[in-house]
């Protein structure tokens, strides 16, 4: 355990890490702290991606330096498509599958909408050592803001206002 994160390592039980225990239903958010898996809830997902036009996709090299780029995932079933990647954002991928898609909010008092996920290399006719497809299984979703402490129904104390989209 590292700053109240669980790093979960590949192959360990209950944490799906093959695009066939995804499409199997067995999708699973990263656990903070001591809080249970929770299981990402497509359908809510899905209708909030309605809302965003573009996303960033944040990757780590081997020296931790953060690289982004500009992409626009589609949701296919329970599988974020990025579609094409470069050179960097691939060899990042490669070396560390954990990567986080982030939709900025389309107004200044919105919610960012942010995806955590394992990603996987596509090869495809067009592949080569410089690019490929991208595809990212979410592992944890959410709608990101400051909270307001005006507005009714606010938590006292509360620095966010976050909408988690996991199964009960």
């Amino acid at each position: 355990m590292s700053n109240g994160f669980i790093i979960h390592r590949p192959g360990e039980p209950g944490i799906p890490h093959t695009f066939a225990q995804v499409m199997a239903g067995n999708t699973y958010a990263l656990r903070m702290g001591t809080k249970s898996a929770r299981k990402v809830d497509f359908k809510r997902l899905a209708d909030a991606l309605d809302g965003y036009r573009f996303a960033y996709l944040v990757t780590v090299d081997d020296e931790y330096r953060v690289h982004t780029v500009t992409v626009e995932p589609e949701l296919r079933e329970r599988v974020m498509d990025v579609g094409p990647i470069g050179g960097r954002t691939r060899k990042n991928v490669e070396s560390r599958s954990s990567v986080t898609l982030l939709w900025p909010p389309s107004e200044p008092a919105g919610y960012s909408l942010i995806v955590d996920g394992r990603a996987e290399v596509v090869e495809t006719a067009d592949t080569d050592d410089n690019t490929a497809a991208l595809r990212v299984v979410p592992i944890r979703a959410l709608l990101h803001r400051n909270a307001d402490p005006k507005t009714p129904g606010s938590a006292k104390g509360c620095l966010h206002d976050c909408v988690v989209f996991s199964e009960p």
